[in-house]
């Protein structure tokens, strides 16, 4: 079974198309209006630092992906904006093709997957793929309780 997950692991990562930030700046896939943001993505930041956060009297959200994959991309630029407009919203980008490990203790399979930490550090939601738009993204946030 281990290996199963590791090889599917492996073919999602390795099957996503490297793309560049610029091609993302486009309204058919929900980033759009960029110019008044920094046009950057989100940053990685290491598993074991991200899991330090959780628990923290604050909701947190993380982003499990790889810098490879298209759709992961879309979305670290999505998060990136919403953090210049919320600065107080907890995100972290985990990046599985480089820490492998972190696919695992997070039972993640597919990417990108978005996950959702209420402030005592409970996982109270999960969702598989990428958001349409920020709009919706913000909306969930809220229904969950972000503080934005």
């Amino acid at each position: 079974m281990k290996f199963i997950v590791i090889v599917l692991s492996l073919f999602i990562i390795f099957s996503c198309n490297k793309i560049d930030n610029n091609k993302l700046i486009n309204k058919k896939n929900g980033v759009k209006n960029l110019k008044k943001y920094s046009g950057k993505a989100l940053k990685q930041t290491k598993f074991n630092i991200a899991m330090k956060e959780l628990g923290k009297n604050q909701a947190v959200m993380f982003e499990v992906g790889s810098d490879s994959c298209k759709s992961c991309k879309q979305m670290a630029l999505m998060l990136q904006q919403i953090k210049e407009d919320y600065p107080k919203f907890k995100t972290y980008f985990i990046d599985i093709g480089k820490e492998r490990n972190a696919s695992k203790e997070l039972n993640v399979r597919l990417i990108p997957t978005q996950i959702f930490y209420d402030k005592d550090g409970n996982e109270i939601f999960r969702h598989v793929g990428k958001f349409k738009n920020k709009e919706l993204l913000i909306k969930k946030l809220k229904s969950l309780g972000f503080k934005l």
